[in-house]
């Protein structure tokens, strides 16, 4: 076999096989691999329900994905119920489960991302914004977050444009830039 080996490949190659042979891969890697082409998909979707349809309040379309997040894989609220009842018993409820200091470092999060002037850049991080939450999410939480971001209509025709930030004072705005970022959890 090494005969062989050393005949017919060259060295790198012969290094990057028995490197892939000792050293186990990340599993946790393996699944996301496996896993980003659904994710993919959910991404592309949501940011484009946000991007046409919630054109109006970008902020309570966005908020949706992290109180799924927040509430399904931070709190596991779900362990027990697992259907769209009971998930929109939770988002509708979410007040009882997370705190005033966990919104505020969410909802901090989304004012740093939608305070953005140039529309590019805005529509950039929206995307990374929603990519973040989407990768960790499980296949029924994406189910439902399709379900609820699907519900609006476009609205701009009718001359609404983004006003996310208008119930935000300066101060408020000001305020979120003090927050870090949420750190997000695996699975």
């Amino acid at each position: 076999m090494d005969i062989l080996c050393n005949k017919y490949l060259n060295d790198d190659l012969i290094q990057y096989i028995y490197s892939m042979i000792i050293y186990k891969q990340n599993s946790k890697l393996l699944y996301q691999i496996n896993y980003y082409p659904l994710c993919k998909k959910y991404i592309n979707l949501f940011y484009n329900y946000i991007i046409n349809y919630w054109t109006y309040c970008y902020i309570d379309g966005l908020s949706i994905i992290w109180k799924i997040y927040d509430l399904c894989i931070v709190k596991k609220v779900d362990n027990i119920f697992k259907n769209d009842f009971f998930l929109n018993n939770f988002l509708g409820n979410y007040e009882k489960y997370i705190s005033n200091h966990e919104e505020d470092i969410y909802i901090s999060e989304l004012i740093r991302i939608l305070n953005n002037s140039d529309i590019n850049i805005k529509k950039i991080l929206i995307k990374k914004y929603i990519i973040k939450y989407v990768m960790v999410l499980k296949n029924y939480h994406l189910e439902f977050i399709d379900k609820e971001l699907s519900i609006w209509g476009d609205i701009s025709k009718y001359g609404y444009n983004d006003q996310s930030l208008d119930n935000f004072d300066k101060y408020e705005i000001e305020k979120a830039y003090t927050f870090k970022a949420p750190i997000i959890k695996n699975i």
